[in-house]
Formats: structure tokens, C-alpha cells, sequence
């Protein structure tokens, strides 16, 4: 920085200006190495330099503008069952980039286990899945409720008698530009059938 350049170096030096009784206050006074102008924490070290502006969390290093943490948003909405006799047990929603419907393989985003839900009766259960970039592009969101609770010790997918979030066929799709579009409800309107013979 150009102030400590200047502070370490100081203007064209005599033996009068650097021995002598006259200017001794220039060069080793207090206006030169005084707290005020050089190394003062009012123009050099404090507001100017070390404060706020250079360090503190809002200009230079704050998540709001430079990490952008604050950027991420969660998924938020409620889940409900219309289909099946056992609609409790445990949700598994999963977010993904792209369609998994249309392509094999693909792994979430992210997602959300939610164990122990009770759907009957037309209840509710809130659910939050978190980390999701905001994007112009959509979301596609799956999800079956695994009634009997036996979906850790098969192949991790729903079996019959689970409930699956269908949509006619398609994935849910959301657009998560802020936190106001970032809102999902699913419904879990198919009851999974018999595996295929």
C-alpha cells in the first residue's frame, strides 16, 4: 500500500534534517511516526484500511457478496396421500437437475428422508429439502412413501403397497429462482402394484 511505502521511506533525508536539534521534530517527532498521520489508527490503520471497508463481512469477505452462502435456497412445500389404505411410513423425496423418468441413472441433487408420517385422514407433513442453486432451469422432484418400511433392506426403491408421487406419469417440476418460487406440494396418488412377471 502506497502509505506504507511512504511511511517507510519519508521524504529526501540531509544530516541537518536527520541529526540536527531543528528538524528532529519532522523526522522522528510525533507528526511523522505520531498515531495521527502515519501510524494512527485514524487515517492509516483503522476506518481506512483494516476496518470495514477492507475486511469486514459485507464488502470483502461477507457471505452476502463475495462467498455467496446466502445464495443457496431449500425447496420447501407439504406432502399429502390420496391413494392406498397405509398411508403412513417413511418418505423418500429426492430433487434432481434433469428428468430421472427420462434418464437412467441419474443421481439427486439433493433430498429428504422423513420417517414415521402419518398421511390419513387428509393430514399434512411439511418437508425441506436444503442446498438447491437457483436456476432458470427446472427441478424435477420423485418420491414414494415406503408403508411397509422395508425399502433399506430391499434395493432402496418402493415395492408394492408404497405410495408414489406419480403426477400422471411425470415428475413434479419446480423453478427455484428465489425463495418466494421455490415452493413444491406432492401428493402421493398411486399405490405401487405387484412387480411386473
Amino acid at each position: 500500500m502506497l502509505w506504507l511505502l511512504l511511511a517507510c521511506t519519508g521524504p529526501d533525508k540531509t544530516p541537518a534534517d536527520d541529526t540536527g536539534t531543528i528538524n528532529q521534530t519532522d523526522d522522528t517527532g510525533k507528526t511523522d511516526t505520531g498515531k495521527t498521520d502515519d501510524t494512527g489508527k485514524t487515517d492509516d490503520t483503522a476506518a481506512d484500511d483494516t476496518a470495514a471497508d477492507d475486511t469486514g463481512g459485507t464488502d470483502d469477505t461477507g457471505g452476502t457478496d463475495d462467498t455467496g452462502t446466502s445464495s443457496l435456497l431449500a425447496l420447501t412445500g407439504l406432502l399429502s396421500a390420496t391413494a392406498g389404505t397405509d398411508q403412513s411410513g417413511t418418505a423418500y423425496i429426492g430433487l434432481f437437475d434433469q428428468d430421472p423418468l427420462a434418464t437412467q441413472g441419474l443421481l439427486p441433487v439433493s433430498g429428504v428422508q422423513l420417517a414415521a408420517i402419518d398421511l390419513s385422514g387428509g393430514a399434512t407433513v411439511a418437508y425441506r429439502i436444503e442446498n438447491i442453486t437457483p436456476t432458470a432451469n427446472p427441478y424435477f422432484l420423485v418420491g414414494f412413501l415406503d408403508a411397509d418400511d422395508n425399502a433399506s433392506q430391499g434395493n432402496g426403491g418402493p415395492d408394492e403397497g408404497d405410495l408414489l408421487i406419480s403426477n400422471g406419469g411425470q415428475p413434479l417440476s419446480v423453478i427455484c429462482l428465489d425463495t418466494a418460487s421455490c415452493t413444491l406440494n406432492a401428493v402421493f396418488d398411486v399405490e405401487s402394484g405387484p412387480p411386473p412377471q
